[in-house]
């Protein structure tokens, strides 16, 4: 049986978490998701068929997970949803023909989380993307319900060292962290690229940019956060004109376009998870130059303290200036009527986002 199978990964599994990891381990080791939702294991197939086949779509593989983590003395029960390209749900009754996906409620102490088995590269209590989808209802014979479908936090950091030559050179490091979604996203651009994805953005935007990756920490634990170092040279990275260079010091733009395009939205604004993204740039002013014009600084709130965006520039010695940018987003359901404001926010992203430094020389 499969609680059988499962038995050297869950030997030295102790507490409630540790047998949530080590079960998912072991599914997502021997199984394969094929691509389709359902809330049953499909075609009439026992769970020892599947594991059998080593192949099965999501309703299989979360019921599969159940079955040992029940066995192992958890209180869970499955949990019923639609999945986000499927639509909402009718909360007033669960009408079974609404659900497209099942999930596994487990109860921990006071708490609960929702496991959602994907990958290798989703740690236990993070649903794929299109399983956030508000709510689902919880499959207890003694006490259906509906719950919330937590949606865990996606936390980027990029700390940039860089010296700006007076040929418009940039050269530095680039440092990252990443964590929750941001972490998954950026794990798999490391294995199905190879490493190149992270080079991507920069040879985007700059020609003849040269890139080193230096060192990558905890790139297949995944229940720590990704660290990312990396050296790069930038030849072009500023535009000389007379006695100015002229820099745009954010050189990894979370948004290069407002992702909101429409004046008017007649529907919800819907993010699947909370997000924040930072970027700091401590750089050196190109010798034989000062300072001409910073761009202002910016604290910018979105109403009910939904997000915020926040922008300084600053001289912080003779030689240097550092660059802070932040953005987060905490609110993830807008009405149209909020549309405008959600709109307006971004817009002023990729506005500060695209400002440069003015340097003129002495």
């Amino acid at each position: 049986t499969i609680c059988n199978a499962s038995e050297s990964y869950m030997a030295k599994a102790s507490t409630p978490m540790e047998k949530i990891v080590a079960a998912q381990k072991f599914i997502v080791d021997n199984m394969v998701w094929n691509g389709r939702y359902q809330i049953y294991t499909g075609d009439r197939n026992s769970l020892n068929d599947l594991l059998e086949k080593g192949e099965a779509g999501k309703g299989g593989l979360n019921l599969m997970l159940l079955a040992i983590l029940k066995n192992q003395g958890l209180n869970v029960w499955p949990i019923l949803s639609s999945t986000r390209d499927n639509g909402k749900m009718f909360p007033l009754y669960p009408i079974i023909d609404q659900f497209t996906h099942t999930m596994v409620y487990v109860e921990l102490d006071d708490e609960y989380m929702v496991l959602d088995v994907t990958d290798s590269f989703h740690p236990a209590g993070f649903p794929e993307i299109n399983s956030l989808n508000k709510s689902g209802w919880v499959v207890d014979e003694k006490n259906p319900r509906w719950v919330d479908i937590p949606a865990q936090k996606s936390i980027q950091k990029y700390l940039v060292r860089a010296d700006l030559d007076n040929n418009g050179k940039l050269k530095g490091n680039i440092r990252g962290s990443f964590r929750g979604y941001a972490a998954i996203r950026n794990r798999k651009k490391l294995q199905d690229e190879k490493g190149i994805g992270w080079k991507d953005d920069l040879l985007d935007r700059y020609l003849e940019a040269e890139v080193e990756p230096l060192e990558v920490k905890n790139e297949h634990n995944i229940y720590k956060p990704l660290r990312v170092s990396m050296d790069c040279e930038l030849s072009q990275a500023a535009t000389i004109n007379e006695e100015f260079i002229y820099l745009s010091p954010v050189i990894i733009e979370s948004y290069t376009e407002n992702p909101f395009k429409l004046e008017k939205r007649n529907y919800p604004v819907d993010i699947p998870y909370p997000f924040s993204e930072d970027y700091i740039l401590n750089l050196t002013i190109p010798e034989g130059y000062n300072i001409e014009e910073l761009p202002e600084s910016v604290n910018i709130v979105l109403p009910n303290k939904g997000g915020k965006f926040t922008y300084m520039a600053s001289k912080t010695s003779a030689s240097t200036v550092q660059v802070i940018s932040k953005i987060v987003i905490n609110q993830l359901y807008y009405s149209p009527e909020e549309y405008y404001n959600v709109k307006q926010f971004f817009d002023l992203i990729v506005e500060k986002q695209e400002e440069q430094i003015v340097f003129k020389k002495k």
